[in-house]
């Protein structure tokens, strides 16, 4: 073995030495990885090595800088380690601010969570999620970041890329307003065509445009012509807007918005940017308080002469476009079209029923007085009291048992509301008011939940329900209803909340549980019973320990309803009366309404559902009772073919049977108290109150002749008689009566020159009225022709931008290439003619994209032939880049070219229509995707294309109706596309369309006419 000669001194200084070099070394490297150092040297004997790290770097940071997203480095920590010059510019933060900060400073509240569980919980194969950064000036900006965790040098840290998405976001939004334009304006149309009063398609069509069109308000003003003032007719969304708030029609700042613009010009009016123009200063601060940041208003006309406006408010600046505006208008002239046809059916409606008088009067006034008393045992037996409040007269009368509930003794209620109030928690009686303004002003019914307190200071809640009449002004004049004490259902409801928040045996309380009267099941997600109460024990009669773990749906007569049931409550989270019936061993029956609620576990999800079932059997028994007892009475009274009314002695209207009700329109509430004398004619209106006041009294008959609007708004004469019922001691107890039409007497002599006169009028204006609806018919064939090709349009929007998406990335690379051999001085002549041939012809490819889409919506104005293949190639150049990023395979079955005599674009667009349709089908179905055939055919006469799709097909509900105007089986379809299919295919084209299911989806089969070189005319409807 060899011997280190080397003196102990020289192996310590060769040890120093080598110490020496490695802490050099680790200092190198430190300095490297903090970007200390720009190069390494490294000394050979013959020379050195240089290694530039800025050069090795460069064309990677080159590429970064010049992105157009954003890119950052975070640490661990989450600071920003560097960031690129365009996340700077997006944010409006300077760079060297950036650096050094947290990137979630800049994330938008809302966003914190998802951002730190993205970044959080990050891999090496990355995260993708779109997410809301604050800028520096406070605007909000939509990106989308992608971000994967990285490791340098030992330590760990995340790389993101930013991308500004806000075009596509506006894009996204432009379209969804369109569409939501569209399906408010087909279910308008809809309402038009249904539609049978004038209130009610206004409050319909403002339902409409809040709900389907997304808008925050809409309202129909009705114009007032003596003083130009502008009345809200229906209103619907922000309406608390409209309170308080005056509108004209006059040129005063008042009448200078968009609605008293409109009713002005007679057309229509919108700004944009409601919050900035002078125009708008009487209404900016409520507007800006309910977020009405855009409006537009349409008049809207009867017989030509504008009547008032529809208003619409968005809740975004710069909403309205010349599109939304133009569909806009033509809403407005399909309301205007709708009014003139009400009020035309209004005049030509006649009826030629009359009705006889008979019957035994006191018979049914006793059956009235018998069916009075039962309704009172009803009432105490069900623990209601009742009240009736006269607002004009400020008394309010309570039923012996509304006192009860609100602690008072017998006769103690001075009928003034102010005792009401004195009752009422001093923290709900606020809430009570709000409801019952609410209520008077909406002309909905009040219902309120409240507590009320006793004088011994205990606490008891109490539901109140109740509607107001109204007098002929509108003014609200009495209210009636009932109150319920329901403090037992609230703590029943509290112990529900309470048991839903606790989990078996450590999250609900077994107290709580036994302390229920009703039956509580506790069901895990497959449908079996975790634990019950007493009372489910007794109501199926099998011990606690037998129950748990068997099916619940077991002890119910029909096992399937109770299974939906708690399905749909583990779907909706809670379920409420819920019908049910519950099997006991021994063959006994208990009816059921079930309240359930799902409950989670410690992590957030659906643990099973806790279920309460409420024993209805004596309210079940509780309705028979009163509808028997009710039953003679009202079998009698509504057999009569004469109208039936019965008043109390003051007067005060009581009962009508549905003869009433049928006619007039009125409900029975409404018809209460005075409201009987609406339908009287405006001329025999003091009439039939003074014969009236008189008859009451003087206790004398009552008989009149006057006129009664019908429920359409036509006036028939009738013949009102009315006697007093007395007690044993004189005294009157009620009023009854009976109204006959007499209709046909009045116009007997009358009638067969009434019929002459109609007749000659009707041969005058009979080929006018025809033109008129052949006219008529023709605009509405127009307009749903062009509500077809805006759809289609959307859709084709979609698959433009799909085509482009390659050549403008690659139009971006020749950029590019360019900029980089011009900065590296490599760009030669011929290099950059070869840059800009490949750019011209990128540029060329979209051009074409834009012919072929300008092309395909051309209309035709002559039928010629055409080529079967070359119309199924237009239509596919549209639509398969679409099928192609959904996953769905085109099988192409062609055969023969075949050429048939019609319009191409018009065929081109029903296939296209058929392929948007089959692919909505198939990804409802298959999200991954499926497959689209078509397969064309002929034989000596017709050329027949059939579609088939594997998209489940159509209900067989739906299959009778499929090709009707305004029918469709999407949420927000418009219910157009395939009934203008039908129409081009065979009114157009002299072919047939035809649908049918097949094994797994839906089979369309065009089929046309062949070309035999014969001449044929036709247009489309809109030529």
């Amino acid at each position: 073995m060899a011997t280190d000669k080397r003196s102990r001194e020289a192996l310590l200084d060769e040890n120093a030495s080598l110490r020496c070099r490695l802490e050099e070394a680790e200092e190198t490297l430190h300095a490297i990885y903090n970007g200390e150092v720009d190069a390494l040297v490294i000394s050979r004997p013959d020379d050195a090595l240089v290694f530039t790290l800025k050069g090795a770097e460069y064309p990677y940071r080159r590429l970064v800088e010049t992105m157009n997203e954003g890119a950052v480095f975070l640490t661990a920590d989450g600071m920003i380690a560097y960031c690129n010059q365009q996340l700077s510019t997006l944010l409006q933060v300077p760079l060297e601010t950036l650096i050094g900060s947290p990137l979630h400073a800049y994330v938008a509240p809302q966003d914190q969570d998802r951002f730190a569980d993205r970044v959080g919980n990050l891999t090496h194969t990355g995260e993708r999620d779109e997410i809301i950064l604050e800028t520096g000036a406070g605007n909000h900006l939509p990106v989308l970041f992608s971000c994967n965790a990285i490791e340098l040098a030992g330590n760990l840290g995340v790389s993101i890329v930013v991308t500004d998405i806000r075009m596509r976001k506006q894009a996204e939004e432009q379209i969804l307003r369109l569409n939501r334009l569209y399906a408010m304006l087909s279910a308008i149309g809809k309402t038009i065509a249904h539609c049978k009063r004038r209130d009610t398609l206004f409050s319909e069509s403002c339902r409409i445009a809040v709900e389907l069109g997304g808008f925050r308000l809409a309202w129909v003003g009705l114009l007032d012509p003596q003083t130009g003032s502008v009345a809200v007719q229906a209103a619907v969304g922000e309406t608390g807007y409209l309170e308080g708030s005056w509108v004209t029609a006059n040129d005063k700042p008042t009448g200078r918005g968009p609605t008293g613009t409109a009713i002005r010009a007679g057309s229509q009016c919108f700004y944009n940017d409601f919050l900035g123009l002078k125009q708008t200063d009487p209404w900016l601060e409520k507007a800006r308080i309910h977020g009405l940041l855009a409006s537009a208003s349409v008049a809207i006309k009867e017989h030509d002469v504008t009547i008032g406006a529809f208003s619409l408010y968005a809740g975004a600046k710069d909403y309205f476009d010349d599109q939304q505006l133009n569909l806009l208008q033509q809403m407005g002239d399909d309301l205007s079209f709708a009014l003139d046809n009400l009020a035309q059916e209004s005049c030509l409606r006649k009826a030629e029923k009359q009705l006889k008088l008979a019957n035994e009067r006191e018979q049914i006034a006793q059956a009235i007085h018998d069916s009075e008393e039962r309704l009172r045992l009803a009432l105490d037996a069900a623990r209601l009291g009742i009240y009736d409040w006269d607002l004009t007269a400020k008394q309010v009368i309570w039923s012996r048992r509304h006192e009860e509930l609100f602690g008072f003794r017998p006769g103690e209620f001075s009928g003034c509301y102010e005792d009401f109030a004195s009752r009422v928690h001093r923290e709900d009686l606020p809430v009570v008011e709000a409801e019952l303004t609410r209520s008077s002003t909406e002309r909905t019914p009040y219902a309120c939940e409240f507590r009320v307190i006793w004088p011994d200071r205990s606490v008891h809640w109490i539901m109140g329900l109740g509607k107001f009449t109204y007098d002929a002004t509108g003014r609200p004049v009495r209210m009636r209803g009932t109150v319920e004490d329901i403090t037992n259902r609230k703590q029943m409801a509290d112990a529900v909340r309470e048991t839903e928040a606790l989990r078996i045996t450590s999250r609900y309380s077994r107290r709580l549980i036994e302390a229920s009267l009703d039956p509580l099941i506790i069901i895990d997600p497959k449908g079996l019973i975790s634990d019950v109460n007493a009372a489910m024990e007794a109501v199926t009669g099998w011990p606690r320990e037998t129950l748990i773990g068997t099916e619940f749906a077991d002890y119910c007569t029909d096992p399937q309803h109770a299974r939906a049931g708690y399905q749909q409550t583990f779907k909706n989270g809670l379920v409420r009366d819920y019908p049910l019936e519950i099997r006991h061993h021994n063959g006994h029956l208990t009816p059921v309404m079930l309240n359930a609620a799902v409950y989670q576990d410690d992590t957030g999800n659906s643990a099973g559902v806790f279920a309460a079932a409420r024993d209805i059997t004596e309210q079940m028994q509780l309705e028979e009772a009163l509808r028997q007892s009710e039953s003679k009475f009202r079998t009698m009274a509504e057999a009569l073919p004469q109208i039936i009314w019965v008043t109390r002695a003051d007067g005060w209207y009581l009962y009508f049977n549905q003869q009433w009700v049928a006619y007039t329109g009125l409900t029975l509430a409404e018809s209460y108290g005075q409201g009987w004398l609406v339908p009287f004619h405006p001329d025999d209106h003091k009439r039939a109150w003074d014969a009236w006041q008189l008859a009451t009294q003087t206790d004398s008959t009552y008989s009149l002749e006057c006129r009664l609007r019908r429920v359409d708004g036509i006036y028939h004469w009738w013949l009102i008689r009315g006697v007093s019922l007395h007690d044993n001691n004189g005294k009157v107890t009620n009023w009854f009566g009976t109204c006959t039409d007499i209709q046909d007497i009045k116009e007997a002599e009358a009638k067969r020159l009434i019929a002459e006169k109609a007749l000659t009028a009707l041969n005058e204006t009979l080929a006018q009225r025809v033109q008129e609806e052949t006219e008529k018919n023709r605009q509405q064939e127009h307009l749903l022709i062009q509500q077809s090709r805006m759809a289609a349009m959307g859709e084709m929007i979609g698959n433009i931008a799909h085509q482009w998406r390659q050549p403008l990335n690659a139009l971006t690379l020749v950029l590019a290439n360019i900029e980089d051999a011009a900065k590296y001085q490599e760009l030669t002549p011929e290099y950059l003619e070869q840059q800009t041939r490949s750019g011209e012809r990128l540029i060329q490819k979209m051009s074409t994209t834009i012919d072929d889409f300008r092309h395909f919506f051309r209309p035709q104005k002559q039928m010629e032939a055409f080529s079967v293949a070359a119309a199924i190639e237009e239509a596919l150049s549209l639509a398969s880049v679409s099928l192609c990023n959904n996953n769905i395979e085109l099988c192409l079955d062609m055969g023969d070219d075949i050429r048939i005599v019609g319009f191409a674009n018009e065929f081109s667009q029903v296939l296209l229509n058929l392929l948007v349709n089959a692919k909505e089908a198939i990804l409802a179905r298959h999200p991954q995707g499926g497959v689209v055939t078509l397969r064309l055919s002929h034989d000596a006469t017709h050329a027949t294309l059939v579609v088939t799709d594997n998209g489940g097909g159509i209900p067989a509900a739906a299959m009778a109706h499929i090709f009707e105007p305004y029918f469709s089986t999407k949420e927000l379809g418009t219910g157009i596309g395939l009934y203008m299919s039908k129409m081009i295919i065979e009114t157009s084209m002299h072919g047939t369309i035809r649908v049918r299911n097949v094994d797994a989806g839906a089979e369309f089969s065009l089929s046309c006419p062949l070309d035999n070189s014969t001449k044929l005319t036709g247009a489309l409807p809109c030529s």
